[in-house]
């Protein structure tokens, strides 16, 4: 089974296909903004897709390098970022906690490549693909993170 990191680095090189492929249909200006009537009202010269797998690339190797989770035996708290999440830790389930915390941080990191593809495929099309795709992202963090400490607390 092909892993989540995995298809986040597949997404990440897609991007660059898009971004280039952008480079070359489009000459001078993108829109990069549509308003709520999705008529384009922003333009930006086309290298600006060039920046959208760059801050790709830097997020993509900032999850993979940073660690951002710790697991404390002694209190029995899980501190992810800067929050500590109380969840009995003991040699059984420490195993399946440090897992699970890995999926979540794969899986947001397969959301955030989702949307700099989603990105760079409005500015190649040139169109308001779907105005509320903000949305739907962030509804998907969110039921990633419930997802995630259900997951935690389903292991104590």
């Amino acid at each position: 089974m092909i892993s989540l990191k995995r298809i986040s680095l597949i997404f990440l090189g897609l991007n660059a296909v898009l971004s280039i492929l952008t480079l070359l249909f489009h000459q001078g200006d993108i829109f990069i903004h549509w308003n709520a009537q999705h008529v384009p009202d922003q333009r930006a010269p086309v290298f600006m897709a060039v920046v959208v797998p760059i801050i790709a690339g830097v997020i993509y190797f900032l999850f993979i390098k940073l660690s951002p989770a710790k697991i404390h035996e002694d209190d029995s708290t899980i501190q992810l970022f800067q929050y500590r999440i109380p969840v009995p830790v003991t040699k059984n389930n420490i195993q399946s906690i440090e897992n699970a915390i890995k999926q979540f941080i794969d899986s947001i990191l397969l959301i955030l490549q989702s949307v700099f593809l989603w990105v760079s495929l409005v500015f190649l099309l040139q169109k308001d693909l779907f105005s509320r795709m903000g949305i739907v992202f962030v509804l998907l963090i969110i039921v990633d993170l419930v997802f995630f400490i259900y997951k935690l607390y389903k292991t104590a």
